[in-house]
């Protein structure tokens, strides 16, 4: 059986914004209609890890 390849997009930023703008970034990202063949990665700055 041969597995299906999914479609790969991913994504960083620099160190612009503060916590409401990724705040809205992660909403935004979390509520989005995804395919279930596409997987999403998002790379924050270190200094934003704990807000993601």
């Amino acid at each position: 059986m041969a597995s299906q390849r999914k479609f790969f997009v991913g994504g960083n930023w620099k160190m612009n914004g503060n916590k409401a703008s990724i705040d809205g970034i992660i909403q935004f990202l979390n509520a989005g209609p995804l395919d279930p063949n596409t997987e999403v990665v998002v790379s924050p700055p270190a200094i934003y890890m704990e807000c993601v």
